[in-house]
């Protein structure tokens, strides 16, 4: 039901949430360095899987959930942002200034994997929709008007975390930052790591979609079990 989806598209924000927590709390414990990294696999995990999730067939009212979610926690970073700022932002201290923008930091890598993760699977989704539809999973059962519908749903979505990025850029420029400075070192200082991650990234993810590396999620396997089965396209047999 759409209650149940929904409730397990919370919790699955929920696991997100926490699993940044625990990158915190080993930062407190073994340093703030490796947190950009911490950060990056877990954006880029999330996002890949919503990703997923929209070209899998979703309805209006949770595609407004995950927006209303990822507006939700870009909000709570500014406002704690805004917190540390006080009266007095011009004479913080450098502790304080660290934690500022230690803040800024993660809400920069954010918006940047938000925009760049939908971008490379529109890409990749429309070169897959082109050569060899048959051999991926969620793409060789659908029809044109589907795979159409799904493009429109990436869209939106692209747009949309665009134009929060971009409002977070503004506002992060309004008050004295450079945000595509910062970010621009943070890509510089982390760039194999980031890199690495992102390109296992989407292999795993998208393995899971390739015939020939046998993924069932529903442990079937009828080209094993079943010695007259017949493939007809993607996971997809057919026993006579």
């Amino acid at each position: 039901s759409e209650v149940l989806q929904a409730f397990i598209l919370l919790c699955y924000v929920i696991i997100k949430l926490v699993f940044e927590r625990v990158g915190r709390y080993l930062a407190s414990r073994l340093g703030a360095d490796a947190m950009p990294c911490f950060i990056w696999v877990a954006s880029y995990s999330y996002e890949l899987n919503l990703c997923h999730v929209l070209a899998k067939g979703f309805s209006w009212v949770h595609f407004v959930e995950l927006i209303a979610f990822d507006a939700i926690e870009n909000g709570y970073h500014i406002w704690s942002l805004r917190r540390r700022w006080g009266e007095n932002r011009d004479v913080a201290d450098a502790e304080d200034r660290r934690r500022q923008y230690f803040i800024i930091a993660e809400l920069l890598i954010r918006e940047f994997i938000e925009v760049i993760v939908v971008l490379s699977f529109l890409v990749q989704v429309a070169i897959l929709r082109v050569v060899q539809p048959e051999f991926v999973a969620f793409l060789c059962p659908i029809t044109d008007a589907e795979f159409q519908k799904m493009v429109l749903l990436l869209l939106l979505d692209f747009g949309v975390e665009l134009l929060m990025a971009l409002s977070t850029y503004w506002f992060l420029v309004r008050h004295g930052f450079s945000p595509l400075r910062t970010l621009r070192g943070l890509v510089a200082s982390y760039f194999p790591v980031f890199m690495a991650c992102a390109c296992s990234g989407s292999m795993y993810y998208m393995a899971y979609q390739v015939t020939q590396f046998g993924m069932d999620n529903r442990f079937q396997f009828l080209w094993v079990t079943e010695a007259s089965s017949r493939w007809r396209c993607g996971l997809t047999w057919t026993v006579p």
